[in-house]
């Protein structure tokens, strides 16, 4: 059984763009989630509102902006790290299945079905 010799499979690509977004993705979830917390913090300390309910409102409307920005920080940077994954996978060593013998091939003719007698 003779077989044509196999073209050698491509190496795998270079580590590129997706690496470096996975290093910085802890630093953008530390400041993401900080920068928020400070704002509510310096605000909350820093604001001078006399009447306490009007206080009180400014400041949880204020800590539920800061938990929407963090969550959107959050999010964000899941679905990055999501993409990077599979650019990493695609970029992986390629697999080539095993060879198995074809049924039909030219050396043996298939049979016709309708050829039988019957």
């Amino acid at each position: 059984m003779h077989q044509e010799p196999r073209p050698p499979l491509p190496a795998s690509h270079a580590p590129g763009t997706e690496r470096v977004l996975l290093r910085k993705l802890p630093w953008l979830l530390l400041f993401g989630t900080l920068l928020p917390a400070l704002w509510v913090l310096g605000v909350e300390w820093l604001i001078d509102i006399p009447d306490a309910d009007d206080r009180a409102k400014y400041v949880l409307a204020l800590k539920f902006r800061a938990i929407a920005l963090a969550s959107l920080v959050w999010m964000g940077a899941l679905t990055v790290a999501i993409g990077c994954g599979f650019v990493i996978v695609m970029k992986g060593q390629p697999h080539e299945a095993d060879s198995y013998p074809i049924p039909g091939d030219e050396k043996e003719p298939a049979k016709n079905h309708h050829d039988e007698g019957g």
